[in-house]
């Protein structure tokens, strides 16, 4: 929604692609950014052409850190909690 809402247009890539069939979706769609996973940009951007990345701005996302137990088990009173 964000992408339209500056203009763009979201084209999805199939993360099973390799570097090359991901960089011939992004040169054919004439790519401007790239918004990718770190897991993700760790196996294809050592491999991607050299032509794509230089014309694109790639921002690599990471997931969050997920805290072993919900912040509403952190407000129980100690006398509560299940030790």
């Amino acid at each position: 929604m964000a992408t339209a809402m500056l203009g763009g247009v979201a084209v999805p890539v199939n993360w099973h692609f390799t570097a090359e069939e991901s960089a011939y979706v992004l040169n054919d769609c004439d790519a401007k950014v790239l918004v990718i996973h770190a897991d993700l940009w760790r196996k294809l951007g050592p491999e991607m052409p050299k032509a794509i990345t230089d014309t694109l701005t790639v921002v690599v996302v990471e997931t969050p850190a997920i805290s072993p137990w919900p912040a509403v088990y952190r407000t129980i009173p100690e006398r509560f909690q299940r030790g």
